[in-house]
């Protein structure tokens, strides 16, 4: 018998078969791979399309036609283009348009490209809800410290240093030290983390969120200062120099980086060479130089730099004792909650008679209005020396 146990005529009908379904397959492969490449080049011919509407969107842009740009944009938005309604939010207010009204759309424009997977819009979103600190509430600042998260997840630009400012201060939801310690650490690392980086030092140097680690703030304030040239914040680096704790000091570096900074007008940095005025450390002591330098930092807007020329001038070691600029110097640091300002402030005018008309029964009064704000402050001291407290 031909062909095996079944015999030819059996065989040859099965191998026909399955040839037919074999062709067939093919024929199926064959018009799913043309619909495919059929999508595909509709797919590339849209989105050239879109590319192309976008470039007219920008050139209106560029030309200062801002509506046209809007009008070019807002349907590609509508299709689901996220990168057309972040472009969309990001355009200036159109003629006189209302601030109000321009940050409401903005707003809108934002949402969206955030919903269709661009991160720049969470960000932009968030800044939108919280532009105006005194009209926003408690359900905007929930929603912006969501969609920072969301950013910052995306490794947007600024978006963790923003997060972690609210969950410092329990903006948006409960204090998260330890969440603001790890989000600033995140944005220091960021190509332009400058305020993160200094931000995270300053955790690292007061053990908020975490242990002490002086020489990891000293490595995160050199980051913001040298690589970025913070120099709001240079100062920082230049003290950890001359701190052994942190590591090896460096106190000829430490004077010139603060002398640097002090002639820019960064009182932080005055204070800081005040300070090595003061206490001879890699410098020759000069206590008159030190007063001066205290301050052109409170000045310069650095209220520690206050206190610290009221504490000098009254010990009375760099030269003649101004009762009258002890007293202010105290003022000016205590105005700006410089609790250990308010605290000197009370001591003064109850123990030293500024002005012979006022009588004890003022002066205790006035003292208690600075001891009161140093309680306040929470300075224990303070507390103590408030009457209800004896």
């Amino acid at each position: 018998m031909r062909g095996g146990a079944l015999g030819w005529p059996f065989e040859k009908t099965i191998k026909f078969g399955y040839c037919k379904i074999i062709d067939l397959l093919g024929n199926v492969m064959r018009a799913l791979s043309y619909f495919l490449a059929l999508c595909l080049c509709v797919g590339l011919s849209v989105a050239a399309t879109a590319q192309g509407d976008m470039r007219d969107a920008y050139k209106a842009k560029k030309d200062g036609d801002i509506q046209k740009a809007l009008d070019i944009a807002l349907p590609l938005c509508d299709a689901g283009d996220g990168k057309a309604c972040w472009f969309a939010g990001d355009l200036p207010r159109i003629g006189y348009e209302d601030y109000g009204v321009k940050t409401e759309r903005s707003n809108g424009f934002y949402l969206k490209a955030c919903d269709l997977n661009i991160p720049e819009g969470c960000y932009n979103y968030a800044r939108g809800l919280t532009s105006n600190r005194y009209k926003t509430d408690e359900e905007k600042e929930t929603k912006a410290r969501k969609y920072y998260g969301l950013a910052c997840v995306a490794d947007v630009p600024g978006a963790c240093n923003n997060l972690a400012v609210m969950q410092m201060i329990g903006m948006g939801g409960e204090k998260d030290l330890a969440g603001a310690r790890s989000n600033y650490k995140k944005g220091c690392d960021e190509p332009k983390g400058g305020l993160p980086c200094v931000n995270y030092g300053e955790m690292l140097e007061t053990g908020k969120g975490g242990d002490v680690d002086l020489s990891g703030a000293r490595k995160a304030f050199k980051r913001s200062c040298e690589k970025y040239y913070f120099s709001k914040r240079c100062y920082k680096y230049a003290a950890s120099l001359t701190d052994e704790r942190a590591g090896k000091t460096d106190f000829a570096k430490a004077e010139k980086m603060f002398i640097r900074d002090c002639d820019l007008f960064m009182g932080g940095a005055c204070h800081g060479y005040g300070l090595l005025l003061e206490s001879g450390q890699g410098v020759a002591r000069d206590m008159a130089s030190a007063l001066t330098y205290f301050e052109k930092a409170c000045n310069n807007s650095f209220p520690e730099g206050c206190y610290d020329y009221g504490r000098l001038m009254e010990s009375g070691n760099a030269g003649p004792i101004n009762y009258d600029k002890v007293k202010d110097s105290y003022e000016r640091a205590c105005n700006k909650f410089v609790a250990k300002g308010c605290y000197a402030g009370g001591q003064l005018v109850r123990n030293v008679n500024l002005n012979p008309d006022d009588s004890a029964a003022f002066r205790d009064y006035h003292a208690k209005v600075f001891f009161q704000k140093a309680c306040d402050l929470e300075m224990a001291e303070g507390c103590l020396e408030l009457p209800e407290a004896n």
